[in-house]
């Protein structure tokens, strides 16, 4: 592919995850309006703690699944295709019920029912179900189709949902407003099926599957617990504030983190659009193209994020107060703090991608559960201090720590450096 297409392509997931930012920022208003601020608290943490139960249920299978789609449709092989879709989904709807089951029983026999945590359960298989549809789409690089309906369709309905509630006259409460958020990710989750009927190669039609069982259980457990070390270091700094410092300082803190989010529009979707590139490229044994696009997606990366946090960094509190009220520029200082986090993990480069489209999947895992316990150590001493102050250099902390070893790890796997400054040092071989 051209680079120029290559940017383009890049631009235009950047310009879906932007809306996604967006749009999250309204969902965030309208909620925190109507909630209040201990009701948008215990709203954000319900989503947190549902979202990181959603970690075992897909179990590392989107990544799994993007890479060997990636893989097998290069190479023709599209009863494997058929076999994994197929097993990657008995999985979901197994673990996700069992989970499912599992967290409403435990919570009744606790004696601390939550009506807000009941209705969040059920987003533990859709989630699950839509990450590995936009895996699929990902994998056969309809990388646009597979995201939009859950980066903007689905914060977009929320929103509406949300106003039109309030619209007829009802009380909104924490627990309706996660109703309505399960409702919003059903109706994406099914316009991402009707896309994956349209856009699914036609070999796959009537096509036997071909099942590697042992194999792929072999590589999605790495991928499981890199999964879930994510999932648990996006949520687990809320809610250890959560439990130090309260439901208000979560809403703060919350708000500030997700603002952070925009700095790191230009990664995500380098890693999207990149990842299922790389492996096809090493399924071909074409080192020079991997080495390439990596250093494509970390300039990309690098030159989206710098601004945005600068942008951030100079005007962090007049922006909070502005979209969410006075209360919120408090969160400025942690705002910038994960802003320059993001600048750091864009410079870093893809190095998770090179190991896990490469077959590194435990090398990727190990660097990822370091930083993790960084972040959580870093929690536990910072928070009690600083709140969300010292949340939010926690998780710098835990990005920094991952970042150096993804870095030395992929170069000695892969003979690639996916750091900004090597594209910067040395002549990419082309």
């Amino acid at each position: 592919m051209p680079p120029k297409r290559i940017y383009i392509q890049l631009a235009a997931s950047a310009s879906i995850l932007g809306g996604n930012v967006v749009l999250a920022y309204g969902v965030s208003a309208v909620l925190s309006r109507l909630l209040g601020l201990a009701g948008f608290g215990i709203y954000s943490v319900v989503v947190a703690l549902v979202t990181m139960l959603t970690a075992p249920a897909f179990f590392g299978l989107p990544t799994l699944i993007g890479r060997e789609v990636a893989w097998a449709s290069s190479k023709g092989e599209f009863g494997l295709v058929a076999g994994l879709i197929r097993r990657s989904h008995q999985f979901i709807f197994c673990v996700a019920t069992a989970m499912i089951v599992g967290a409403f029983v435990a919570q009744t026999l606790a004696g601390k029912s939550s009506a807000a945590l009941y209705w969040a359960l059920p987003l533990i298989l859709i989630m699950s179900l839509a990450a590995a549809r936009s895996a699929m789409l990902r994998g056969i690089g309809k990388v646009l189709e597979g995201q939009w309906p859950e980066q903007l369709l689905r914060p977009a309905l929320l929103i509406g949902l949300a106003l039109s509630w309030v619209a007829v006259g009802r009380a909104i409460s924490p627990s309706v407003a996660v109703a309505l958020t399960g409702l919003a990710a059903l109706i994406a989750l099914a316009v991402t099926m009707v896309q994956w009927a349209f856009a699914k190669p036609k070999a796959l039609s009537g096509v036997t599957p071909v099942y590697r069982d042992m194999a792929w259980l072999k590589a999605v457990i790495p991928f499981a617990l890199s999964t879930g070390v994510l999932v648990i270091s996006a949520q687990i700094s809320l809610v250890i504030l959560g439990a130090i410092r309260g439901a208000e300082e979560v809403a703060i803190f919350r708000v500030a983190s997700q603002t952070a989010q925009l700095c790191a529009l230009g990664y995500t979707a380098a890693i999207m659009n990149i990842s299922p590139r790389i492996a096809a490229a090493y399924a071909g044994g074409d080192q020079p193209v991997m080495q390439r696009i990596a250093r494509q997606g970390a300039m990309f990366a690098t030159a989206f994020c710098v601004p945005a946090a600068i942008v951030l960094l100079i005007g962090g509190k007049p922006l909070l107060s502005l979209m969410f009220g006075s209360t919120y520029g408090v969160g400025a200082a942690a705002m910038g703090i994960l802003a320059v986090g993001q600048v750091l993990n864009s410079s870093f480069g893809c190095g998770a991608s090179l190991l896990n489209m490469t077959g590194h999947e435990r090398d990727c895992t190990i660097a990822l559960g370091g930083g993790m316990v960084l972040q959580i150590a870093g929690s536990f001493a910072l928070v009690p201090l600083w709140g969300a102050t010292g949340a939010a250099i926690a998780g710098v902390l835990g990005v920094l720590g991952s970042n150096i070893v993804l870095q030395r790890m992929a170069i000695a796997r892969t003979g690639i450096d996916p750091a900004i400054w090597s594209s910067l040092f040395h002549r990419p071989q082309v």
